[in-house]
Formats: C-alpha cells, sequence, structure tokens
C-alpha cells in the first residue's frame, strides 16, 4: 500500500508486487490490479496517498498488536489443563482455545464434562413430553 497509495499508481504496479502482500492470492491480486485500471479514482493528489499510506500503516500496526496480544494471552494459559484439553479437539486451534477457555473460566469447576457441555450449550436435545 505505500508504494501503490492511489488507484493509479497501483495500475501501473505489477502482479508481483501485489502477491508480495501477505494474504494476498494471485487471483485476488489480478482481481484488485483489474478494478485499480478500470476505477475512475479521481483522487490521484499527493494529498489522498498520503492519508491512504497513513492509514495502511496504522491498520497494519493494530494488526501486529493484536497479534502480540493473542501471543500475550497464549503465554498466560500455556501449561494450564483447560487449554490442554481443548486444543484435543481437531477443529480448536490455540487462539480458540484460549477465547473458549476466558469463557468457561478454570475447567475444573466442573465435576464433569456433561456439566461443561450443559454449560457451554452445545449438547442440543429435543425434550418431548405430552404439551410441549
Amino acid at each position: 500500500m505505500a508504494r501503490h497509495p492511489t488507484a493509479r499508481q497501483l495500475a501501473e504496479a505489477q502482479l508481483e508486487d501485489i502477491t508480495d502482500i501477505p494474504f494476498v492470492t494471485e487471483e485476488r491480486a489480478e482481481e484488485v490490479l483489474s478494478a485499480a485500471r478500470k476505477s475512475v479514482a479521481s483522487q490521484e493528489d499527493e494529498d489522498t496517498g498520503f492519508a491512504l499510506t497513513y492509514t495502511a500503516e496504522k491498520l497494519l500496526g493494530l494488526e501486529e498488536e493484536i497479534d502480540d496480544l493473542k501471543e500475550q494471552v497464549g503465554q498466560m494459559l500455556e501449561g494450564e489443563e483447560g487449554m490442554e484439553v481443548l486444543c484435543t479437539i481437531p477443529v480448536i486451534n490455540r487462539w480458540s482455545a484460549a477465547i473458549l477457555r476466558s469463557e468457561i473460566g478454570p475447567i475444573d469447576r466442573f465435576d464433569s464434562a456433561k456439566e461443561l457441555v450443559a454449560y457451554v450449550g452445545s449438547d442440543p436435545r429435543r425434550e418431548e413430553s405430552g404439551d410441549k
């Protein structure tokens, strides 16, 4: 973004310049370049370029801050039994486990897995009686 802050500058970029951006696939880069080349973006002035560059840098800084906070949370909960148990679930990564752990509290406050499942409401059952 810093090298190509306006639509005109982006339209002049090479595909490789865009795919070098983390998480941007070749397909997405082609879409972005195509849109930039078709754009009627009239704001090609230096002030607009500065504002966009500044905003992009701030967003990247916030992403780094979020990553740092995730790491800190992971370190705080490292080795805790509840985290280790949650991480044994195939679809749960360390960050998801940390979020779940912060929601449910210490796992040892539950006497059984059934209590924990009931607490989080992930065991829906259909109760039927004569009038319900």
